[in-house]
């Protein structure tokens, strides 16, 4: 049933677009009092962007120093985006241009808990694997003499021969793809303006399935479709079309992930702020907001240009989630801030935005 809504709803977007959806521009973003304006054809139009975190969120992703970058937040209950900043030549918030890395597990943790192939106590077998898959890491399950970990712990540490071993063994490429589908990795993200369609290849022989598993993938994914998954997650399974134009309205939520996995998944995120690969970002700092957040990280070498690919994708707070975000950067290799540290001042500016007087807005919702 899931499966039919979510590709109904993509056949709809990716057909019959909105009119106006492919002409839109919402970057550069132009500030007028406290509206946000994107352009169409030399004419403005009105966006749901709060102004406030807007240009905090633009700062931010200057003060990164990465040659491109994308940080974009939204409300989950609502759809709306609250903020869109790009760094680069192109627009690089709508632009499927580099692989997902590790944030590609969230796919892999889906497809697990809901094939029932593995649950969050499930003890895994682990060793190697830390920068690469070879075909020895994954030939089996479980070696004699290796360590074991909690499932529920290995998505936030990001453990790379857990997952390249579940695709290789528990999991083909068709659920793989399915899951991938729903959660817009694979396809266009749900919302009202134009954009290509993301992509993630599930080859069909062990190692390259495993490697696809684990993050070490061929394809090309956006920041809206890691902010689609984020928001599907935060809201228990259920996500809203996303809207950056004042006056557009998708309509309600749809199922794209079953309520048990989602909610195992949500405690899998908290993992990775709490005692995973964010905990140094996340962790409490006198003056900061004290928000427990949940996320994910990922971290990709990339060839021409050379680049480091950093991304973190995530919402706060972990226990009645207001806000999403998803931030990626490329950074050169030698790098100022990585997207987990920039993703952790956003949700900041976001809450000690509400906390003041002057924001963020209310409207339009």
């Amino acid at each position: 049933m899931i499966r039919w809504c979510v590709l109904a709803l993509l056949a709809v977007w990716t057909l019959a677009p909105p009119a106006a959806a492919a002409e839109v521009s919402v970057t550069p973003v132009r500030i007028a009092g406290d509206q946000a304006y994107g352009h169409r054809e030399g004419s403005q139009i009105r966006l749901t962007l709060d102004v406030a975190l807007q240009r905090r969120v633009e700062a931010l992703l200057a003060q990164s120093r990465a040659p491109e970058g994308a940080i974009v937040m939204a409300d989950p209950r609502s759809g709306r985006i609250l903020a869109w900043a790009s760094r680069g030549p192109i627009d690089l918030v709508r632009t499927p241009r580099y692989p997902a890395a590790s944030v590609a597990k969230l796919v892999t943790a889906t497809a697990a808990l809901e094939e029932e192939v593995v649950f969050r106590g499930t003890q895994m077998c682990f060793s190697g694997g830390h920068r690469k898959l070879t075909e020895a890491d994954v030939a089996q399950m479980c070696r004699p003499g290796e360590p074991r970990m909690a499932f529920g712990q290995a998505l936030g540490r990001s453990v790379n021969v857990i997952f390249g071993r579940l695709g290789a063994h528990r999991l083909d490429a068709a659920a793989l793809r399915k899951r991938a589908e729903h959660l817009a990795f694979e396809g266009r993200v749900p919302i009202d303006v134009g954009l290509a369609p993301n992509h993630i290849v599930y080859p069909n022989d062990l190692l390259g399935r495993a490697r696809a598993a684990a993050g070490f993938h061929r394809g090309q994914v956006s920041p809206l479709a890691l902010l689609y998954a984020m928001s599907a997650i935060a809201r228990d399974g259920r996500a809203r079309p996303l809207r950056v134009l004042a006056a557009t309205d998708l309509g309600p939520a749809d199922r794209v992930i079953e309520p048990a996995a989602a909610k195992a998944l949500r405690k899998m995120l908290e993992v990775t702020t709490t005692r995973g690969t964010s905990r140094k970002a996340f962790a409490p700092k006198k003056g900061r907001p004290n928000i427990k957040a949940a996320g994910k990280t990922g971290t990709l070498g990339w060839p021409k240009p050379r680049r480091l690919l950093s991304w973190f994708g995530g919402y706060a707070p972990a226990d009645e989630p207001e806000v999403v975000v998803a931030v990626l950067l490329a950074n050169r290799p030698k790098w100022w801030r990585k997207a987990n540290e920039v993703a952790r001042d956003a949700l900041d500016a976001y809450f000690t935005l509400r906390r003041s007087d002057r924001g963020p807005s209310k409207q339009p919702r």
